[in-house]
């Protein structure tokens, strides 16, 4: 994979686990019954899709993150890390989005994003942009 590859699905990844909007909509009012838009398809692909169970350093001796991206996004990648769903039951949407230990990560998220996109490319901050409901979703209904 290559680095711009391997960035935007990182940065793409950040902006799913950092969207009240998609999570409320994907999450809660349109549900699809399935693992895909999920709050466990989301923290999997963030971190066995992307991060492939490296930590950090690997990416910055890699060159694919810099220093200072890291220190911006660390302490919410970190309680990501350690966050344990309500009942450890990761498939229980509804309980993870009213669960206020995920809304007070999901919010540091936010405020992590904000400040990467101060950091990135202006090509990248699309990634970065906000979504409101599942790409498919939209693809769907036109």
């Amino acid at each position: 994979m290559t680095k711009v590859i391997w960035r935007q699905r990182w940065l793409e990844s950040i902006n799913k686990l950092t969207s009240y909007a998609l999570q409320k909509n994907s999450w809660i009012t349109i549900p699809s019954g399935n693992y895909h838009w999920s709050f466990i398809d989301f923290v999997n692909c963030y971190f066995k899709d992307v991060l492939f169970g490296f930590d950090y350093q690997f990416y910055i001796d890699a060159a694919y993150i810099t220093q200072k991206e890291y220190d911006i996004i660390i302490v919410w990648h970190t309680e990501l890390k350690n966050y344990i769903s309500p009942n450890g039951n990761d498939f229980d949407n509804l309980a993870i989005f009213a669960d206020k230990k995920w809304l007070s990560i999901m919010f540091k998220g936010i405020y992590a994003k904000q400040k990467l996109e101060s950091a990135i490319s202006d090509v990248e901050k699309e990634y970065l942009e906000e979504m409101t409901v599942p790409w498919l979703f939209l693809h769907w209904y036109k």
